[in-house]
Order: C-alpha cells, then structure tokens, then sequence
C-alpha cells in the first residue's frame, strides 16, 4: 500500500478550479508582465499540499544541480506557488517533497494560467515494437493510425524495431534479383523513416548482407541501428551503435542496448550475454534500461534472468507472439508476433504492434506493463482512445 506524504496537507479547497482561478487574478493583479510560472501542488486525491519545494529550471538546463536553479519556492497553505522564469517557454519544474523529487515540464508566460500540478509526480513512458517483418509491412495505414494515436496520447513514445525487417534467401524476395533485393530492402527503410522509428537492433538476414546492397539499404535509416555486441570489418554493413540514449519531455533518459547474434565473414557476433554483462554499469547513469534484442526467445528469458538491472526486454528471433509481457524477476519480457506466411504477403498476414508502458514516480520505476495489438484485415483503423492502452 502506497504511504502517504509526511507533509501536513492543507484542507482541500471547496473548489479546486475556483481557487485556481482566484490564483490568476492574484498573480495577474500583483506580479507584473514578467515570464512565470504558478500553480497549485495537490496530491492524487486533489488535496492541497504545503511545505513542497518547487524548483524552476531553464529547459535546456544542463543538469539539475542547485547551481542552476533560476528560482524555488515553497508551496503555502493553499499548497500555491509562483516562480519568476527566466524567459517565455518551456522550462521544468521539480517538486521535491518526502517521497522524493519528480520533475514536470511547464510553460513560462506572461500573465499565463496557473498550473495544477501532482505529487508525486508520475511520469509515464511508453515503447511501441515489432520484429521480424521480412519485407512485409502489411496494413501500413492501420499501423500509422495506431501509433500516431499513441503519440497524441503521450509525449514519450518511443517505436522500436527488433531487427530483421528484411530477408536474405533470394527464393522469398518479393521481386527478383538483386534489384528487387534492393528496392525491397530500401522500401522498408523508407517506411520506417516515414512512420517515425526512433531505433533498430540488426537481426541476422541483416547482418547476412547481399553485397554492398545491404548497406546501402541501411544508410537510408534516419534512426539509430544498434549491436553492441556485433563486431564489423567489412565495408558491407554500416558501424552499428551499442546503445542510444533517448530523453523524455521531463528530461528523464531511456537507454536502449542493442544485442543480436550472426557470424559471416566481416561480421563477428560476441557473446551477448557477457556484452550485456559489461554494460550493466548503464543502469547507474540512466533512468529506465531496455535491452532491444534479436538472440531469440531462450536467450532473452536467460538475460532477464541474469541481468536484474534491466526494466525492459524486448526481443525478435523468435516470431511467435507474446500477447501479454511476462515478468521475469525484476525485468519485464516483451515480443510482438513475426511474419509467418510467405511471399509475397497477403492481406490475411496479420502485423504486430506491441505497446509496453513504463511508470516512473519520481524519477523511480514503479509499474511496467505490456501488451500486443494484432491489426489484421479486420482490423478497424478507426480504434477508440480508451482501447489502445490501459489508463494511467
């Protein structure tokens, strides 16, 4: 059961958004046109809470020591604040109190509205995948539609890819040849650009590169490739990333290893297990951990077991679907479904999208969740909100 803050809360106000109100034409009335920001600190019941420090940081600020805190203040009895700002836009709030600090992304104005603020402070952040498309990307239009949705639903959504978006064994190339090997493998990057990936792990039909064309293909993505446990030495394939780092609105950081498994001539797979090992150290300066892999089901189920430091496993190689994530220990273990059908693929292929959810409260992992939604020819584009992902 979650405790509750030792600050003394105030009485909840009769009306919260009329006391904000009353806040406005305070603030308005006695502060000048200078940039700021004010508000009310409630707790998840909407009382009021005193005694919280609000600290106000630049947006671009490049830590969050208090050398560079441009204003702080505590809330009053009517858990209130108002902070000079060093100019209009966006700046980062960071409310401390006794359950810790969590930090929420505000806007500085002249005059503005005062803000309603939650502590603790829940941040939530959410990791769309697949894997294992082999040329296919079947119900394109449904999948945009759905992430998008996503993306309207939250500013921290990150769409990963699993490796192996494309196949190496010239009898299931849709067009024949090496051209139609190419423009196949360029098709997917293209794609993948065009909807927004933000990262992919190589898998194998990748790493097994069709002369310089594989590499060709890959130097189209507008997204970081990772393999950290993938030595290259050919000209074939582009330098891999072990990792990449990417920052939440709050300013929260996500790191994302990328772990595979080929050997070929140029290519030179190393243990991924031991790789992951000598990256753990990762965890001590990020805020969630994620290991994007393509080592197959078996492998991943022992990383998880190996490698506690992990908050999320998300995996390819294996192509059966894992509707729902599993946890195992401490890590939560998640896969979407491969192609499964030949080609060229038709619409009855279905096409994955798994969706994991990661809740931070301040600045603390507390819930982790996940799940698959399968679009298929019966798949309705137009998908209610309320279904796309449990509420927060």
């Amino acid at each position: 059961m979650k405790t509750r803050s030792r600050h003394e809360p105030a009485r909840r106000p009769p009306c919260l958004p009329v006391l904000l109100a009353l806040f406005a034409v305070f603030v308005a009335a006695t502060g000048a046109a200078a940039p700021s920001v004010s508000g009310i600190v409630t707790d998840s019941a909407g009382v009021a809470l005193a005694n919280i420090e609000v600290c106000l940081y630049a947006y671009d600020v490049p830590d969050f020591t208090s050398e560079h805190v441009h204003a702080r203040a505590l809330t009053d009895g009517a858990g209130c604040f108002s902070l000079d700002a060093p100019a209009t836009g966006d700046v980062l709030l960071v409310l401390g109190g006794d359950e810790g600090a969590g930090r929420v992304k505000a806007t500085a104005s002249e005059g503005g509205e005062p803000v309603e603020l939650c502590y603790p402070v829940r941040t939530e952040i959410v990791l769309l995948h697949d894997n294992d498309l082999h040329f296919n990307f079947n119900h394109r239009e449904a999948f945009q539609t759905l992430v998008d949705k996503y993306r309207a639903r939250n500013d921290n959504v990150f769409l990963l890819n699993a490796g192996d978006v494309f196949i190496r064994h010239p009898d299931r190339w849709p067009f024949p040849g090496e051209d139609g090997y190419f423009a196949s493998a360029s098709s997917m990057i293209e794609t993948m650009n065009d909807i927004g990936y933000d990262a992919m792990t190589l898998g194998n039909h990748e790493l097994d590169y069709i002369s310089d064309l594989t590499r060709r293909a890959l130097e189209k993505a507008r997204f970081p490739l990772l393999g950290a446990n993938i030595e290259i030495t050919t000209d074939k394939l582009p330098p891999l990333q072990p990792y990449y780092v990417f920052a939440t609105e709050e300013r929260y950081s996500v790191v994302v290893l990328g772990l595979t498994s080929f050997n070929k001539e140029g290519v030179n797979s190393l243990d991924p297990m031991r790789v992951a090992k000598e990256y753990s150290c990762l965890r001590d300066s990020y805020d969630v951990f994620v290991a994007l892999t393509h080592i197959g089901n078996s492998t991943d189920r022992e990383l998880a077991e190996e490698l506690h430091v992990l908050d999320v496993i998300i995996g390819g190689h294996t192509h059966g679907l894992l509707e729902e994530a599993a946890p195992i220990g401490d890590v939560l273990f998640a896969r979407a479904g491969g192609t499964t059908s030949g080609h060229p693929v038709g619409p009855e292929q279905a096409k994955y999208l798994g969706a994991v959810t990661v809740v931070l409260e301040n600045g603390r992992v507390v819930e982790k969740s996940g799940y698959v939604r399968t679009l298929d020819s019966e798949s309705a584009v137009e998908m209610p909100v309320e279904k796309i992902a449990p509420a927060p």
